[in-house]
Parts: C-alpha cells; sequence; structure tokens
C-alpha cells in the first residue's frame, strides 16, 4: 500500500497528459491550477511594486516567470492555489535575449506539482488555454488560438495569441489542448485588440543549468555586469570585459554565459596558458646551467622542464621556442636547469623567457586529451601514450578530464581514431566482436565530442608536436616511458597467445582472471623480444582471456601467432 501511495503522488506532482488527445477544457484546469502561481515583488522598504503569474517546472521549487516581473525587486513572493505563500530564494538562470527567467522557491522541504515545458512549436490556429493572475485575479482563465507565429527583433520567435491577457498576466502558462505547456505570456499591444504575446516553451529549455541561486537584490547587478562586459568586448576593449566578468562571477560563479565569453577573452589575451611563466636570470654557457626565477614557492619541481624563448616575445600557440630546459636544483624562490637541446645561432641570454603549458605558479591547468599519439617520433603509434601524457601533466600540477568543459584550458588531439567497421551478421550475435566493436566506436567518438567541444567554446587545441614543444619536450616522453617500462617489468603477467583471429582482431592468451587478469587491461605481444602487437582485454574468464588486437601498423608483416609471448611490462 506504501508503494502504491508513493507512485499515487508522483503522479500527481508530475502534471502529466496524453500528448496523442486533446484534454476536456474542464479536466485540463484542474490538474494545471495547482502549478500556477501569483508572484508579488517587493521593494526594499518591502511595499509590493509588481505582480505577475508563474508556473512551476520542478517539484522543490523551481519556478518559470518573466524578467519584468521580479526586476529591481528586493524580495519575492509566490501564492500558490492553495492560498500557501513562500518567499523567492533568488534567481537560478535569466535568458539572454528572452524576458525569462527561472527562480528558485523556499517551499521549506515541501514540493508542490509542476509541468514540463514541451520541445515544440504549436501550430498557427490551434487553441490554447492561459492561466494566470491577470490584475490579482488568481487563476483566471482565457482561452484563444495561436494566430501567427513572428519574428521580433531583440526578441526573437513569439506566438501571438488572441487568448485575452491583462496586467498581471506575464508568466503564465500556455497551454494546448493535450495539456503541454508551449509558451510563456509575455507582453501585449495595447494599440489594438487580442494583440498578445507569448515566448515559446523551448526558451525555458535553452536556459542554463541550475545553479545556486542569486538574491533577488544582485540580480540586476549581474543583469547589468554581463550588458557592460558584452558592449566592452565589442568595443574591442577585452581587459575591461574581462574585470566585468570577474566582478559577476563573485556573484553568480557557475553563470555560463560570463564563463565562455572570460574563456574566449582568456585564450585572446594569452592568458593564463600563453604567457611567460618566468625568466632566465643567470648562465653558465660552460656548465650548461640556467638560473631561474622561479622556486619551490611556485610549486617548480625537479624533473619540470621549459621551453625557451627570446625576450620580448608574444609567445603564440605555434611557437616553437629556441631551446628546452630541464630543472634539477630547487631552492624557495629559484631554481637552475641543465640545457637539454639549443638551436644554432640562437644561444640562451639572460632575461630569455620561458614557458610550460601545464605548470602554473598561481593555479591549476585543466586539459583534455583525445586521439592517437606518436610521442617517440618513430613512426609508430604510441598506445600509452595518453597514460604517460596524464601522468606527466598531473606530476607538473595540471589536471586531467574526460569530456570539455568550461573549466578546459586546453585541448591536446592526436590522431583521429579509425572509424571501425561495422559488424557483420555473424559479429552482431558474438558478444567479443561487440565488445571490440564499442571500445573502437567509443574511441573515436570520444576525439569527436572532444574537438567539437574545444572548437564551440574555443578553447586551444595543440597538435602532439605543439604540446610537447610547449612544455620543453625532448627526452621526458622518452624517459617516461622508460621509467614505467622499469617500473613494471617485474611486476608483469605473463602468458602466451593460445588463439588468433586475425580478420576480427581477437587474440586468446594463456592466462586469465586466477592470474590476476583484469577486463581492459593491456599487453604487448612479442616474438623473440621484438614487439608485435598490443592486446586490450575484452573478456576474462578463470584460466583464459580474449582481447582486441591493435596493431602499431595496418599492413605489418609480423602478425602475432600461436607461441607468442604476452606480458603486461612494455
Amino acid at each position: 500500500m506504501r508503494n502504491l501511495a508513493l507512485v499515487s503522488a508522483l503522479l500527481f506532482l508530475n502534471i502529466i497528459f496524453d500528448a496523442r488527445a486533446d484534454v476536456p477544457l474542464v479536466e485540463l484546469i484542474q490538474r494545471i491550477q495547482p502549478a500556477v502561481a501569483t508572484v508579488v515583488s517587493f521593494d526594499k522598504n518591502n511595499n509590493p511594486v509588481r505582480q505577475g503569474s508563474g508556473f512551476f517546472v520542478d517539484p522543490k521549487g523551481v519556478l518559470i516567470t518573466n524578467k519584468h516581473v521580479i526586476q529591481g525587486a528586493h524580495a519575492a513572493t509566490v501564492k500558490l492555489a492553495s492560498g500557501q505563500l513562500y518567499l523567492i530564494e533568488g534567481v537560478l538562470a535569466i535568458g539572454t535575449d528572452s524576458d525569462i527567467v527561472k527562480l528558485r522557491v523556499k517551499l521549506d522541504g515541501k514540493t508542490t506539482p509542476f509541468m514540463t515545458p514541451a520541445d515544440l512549436t504549436p501550430q498557427v490556429g490551434e487553441d490554447i488555454v492561459v492561466i494566470g493572475s491577470p490584475l490579482g485575479l488568481e487563476a483566471t482563465v482565457s482561452r484563444g488560438i495561436v494566430s501567427a507565429i513572428r519574428n521580433i527583433p531583440a526578441i526573437g520567435n513569439v506566438l501571438q495569441i488572441s487568448a485575452p491577457l491583462s496586467p498581471g498576466s506575464s508568466g503564465s502558462p500556455v497551454l494546448n489542448m493535450k495539456g503541454q505547456v508551449v509558451g510563456v505570456a509575455t507582453f501585449i499591444l495595447k494599440e489594438g485588440q487580442a494583440l498578445n504575446f507569448a515566448i515559446p516553451s523551448k526558451t525555458i529549455l535553452e536556459l542554463s543549468p541550475e545553479n545556486q541561486p542569486v538574491k533577488l537584490s544582485e540580480i540586476e547587478r549581474v543583469v547589468a555586469l554581463i550588458a557592460q562586459a558584452r558592449l566592452k568586448y565589442n568595443e574591442k576593449d577585452s581587459r575591461g570585459a574581462l574585470k566585468e566578468l570577474e566582478e559577476l562571477l563573485k556573484l553568480k560563479p557557475n553563470h555560463a554565459e560570463a564563463l565562455e565569453l572570460k574563456k574566449k577573452i582568456e585564450i585572446e589575451l594569452n592568458v593564463p596558458l600563453l604567457r611567460p611563466d618566468g625568466k632566465i636570470v643567470l648562465l653558465d654557457d660552460k656548465a650548461k646551467v640556467v638560473y631561474l626565477n622561479a622556486g619551490s614557492n611556485d610549486r617548480v619541481c625537479q624533473g619540470l622542464t621549459f621551453t625557451v624563448y627570446d625576450r620580448g616575445t608574444n609567445i603564440q600557440e605555434n611557437s616553437k621556442g629556441k631551446a628546452a630546459i630541464e630543472v634539477f636544483d630547487v631552492a624557495k624562490t629559484s631554481s637552475a636547469a641543465r640545457i637539454i637541446h639549443s638551436q644554432i645561432g640562437r644561444p640562451i641570454q639572460p632575461g630569455d623567457i620561458i614557458g610550460n603549458l601545464i605548470w602554473d605558479r598561481n593555479k591549476t591547468n585543466v586539459f583534455v586529451i583525445a586521439g592517437d599519439f606518436d610521442t617517440d617520433g618513430d613512426g609508430y603509434i604510441d598506445l600509452n601514450a595518453i597514460d604517460r601524457i596524464k601522468r606527466l601533466i598531473e606530476t607538473w600540477g595540471g589536471r586531467v578530464d574526460n569530456q570539455v568543459s568550461a573549466d578546459t584550458d586546453l585541448v591536446v588531439l592526436g590522431e583521429s581514431p579509425h572509424v571501425p567497421p561495422k559488424l557483420n551478421s555473424q559479429e552482431l550475435f558474438d558478444p567479443v566482436s561487440k565488445k571490440r566493436y564499442e571500445v573502437l566506436l567509443q574511441k573515436f567518438r570520444h576525439y569527436n565530442d572532444v574537438q567539437h567541444g574545444a572548437k564551440t567554446l574555443q578553447i586551444p587545441i595543440f597538435t602532439c608536436k605543439q604540446f610537447f614543444s610547449g612544455i620543453g619536450y625532448k627526452v621526458q616522453i622518452k624517459r617516461t616511458a622508460s621509467d614505467h617500462k622499469a617500473a613494471t617489468r617485474d611486476n608483469s603477467l605473463m602468458g602466451v597467445v593460445t588463439a588468433v583471429d586475425v580478420k576480427n582482431l581477437l587474440i586468446q592468451i594463456s592466462i586469465g582472471a586466477t592470474n590476476g587478469v583484469r577486463e581492459g587491461m593491456r599487453f604487448h605481444a612479442t616474438r623473440n623480444s621484438k614487439f608485435i602487437c598490443d592486446i586490450v582485454i575484452l573478456v576474462v574468464e578463470p584460466q583464459k582471456a580474449i582481447g582486441c588486437l591493435e596493431l602499431l601498423q595496418e599492413q605489418s608483416k609480423d602478425l602475432p601467432k600461436i607461441g607468442d609471448n604476452v606480458s603486461t611490462g612494455l
């Protein structure tokens, strides 16, 4: 009985209709009214200044109304059809180009019926219903049709409706006869008759994700700051825009538009990845050692490498630099580094600047890595490259995420993985073949998602070569590889190949779960100490395992054979 009661309560809270059929008007109104509220805003002296309508789109108190209903308010309340009165806690999101706002109502732990905005555009001539509080007359119902769909400059697409609207109707839900929210009543033209307009419900779905609410008393400041930032950026005052955005993000740290614009400006201003990290203050040319103006207080560590640039250079994404150095001794405010390599005819000089895309003395830079990499330049794909690069980034104080977001500072892209061939009729029923296909397809999709996300958010994309150049790469990745090899040699799992299906790129090995083999583990196949290929384990049984074959060369003549050695050591 308790479960049945819970199901009934949930069905009541989320007002659901059968989208295939119209609902009788009386029944529709009875179901919808509990989710509609009257909104009243107050000034700092607690005097009412404006009234409108709104409706809940979440059982925990997320309410939609028009921006102008709460504009300039110091506080606001909502009154439900039941007569209950609640305070508005703050603003969750504001429409960038629309008069829509998403509010958080303080329900004190209670829940409320709600409606879900529909991702659809109604047809011209379609019957609609509006429920709101015109002139303070709560739960007033008006009926009409969609008269037209128009595009109004500075507003965008709007629904022209014949249902009567009056002051106080702003923020009311507009529904079709199936009970779907298709718009939000917004404004009227007083010069004509029945010239009423609503913003399409799709606009609600485009609002930024819900975050911590901003107080109503601060929202005017948020609106003003983003407007000033846009204006200054359009007038080529990027640094002025950045200051406005930093002030805004103190009030609303997750403001989507502010984060996106800030990221764009930082890239253009080379902040912080593409600016100098320090400089060379002293040179011992005979010992091939330089001394830097950064030490342990700045998070410098032994093994950290830098690219060296001529003094006064504006470091750009494609700058190659003239030398690379590696730190070997660290003091609190300075450090010593050996010269790894330098270009002939471009000697290192005191005052030259240094840079490393990963390291930053003030913050943690965030990276996303995707694709296939040849880290040591031998012409072969290094199947452990992403793990090595990730380990390097984390060692030097950076962070690696799997997907691109507004937090991402830089994307490192290798070569695009190959699109796996579609499974044939027999492979569709083979779990191993299906797993192999899914692994390869996921790798390909991840690469495309990362590339698309970086371009959309205008995050710098570096090739493997550009990235290595920007961190002072010359021997570091090779050393990382050799260190990994030494660390894993003694603890590696070893077996032999017991079956090969080259056509489907599958290999069976002689060890399994009882030997410590796990799904996703990578083995290396060798013959007479010569590397053949890598194997990614897909299926593990107690005494054997099956993996996906990954050749370093597509046309390699050295295909794996039964009896070849396999090991997790490099």
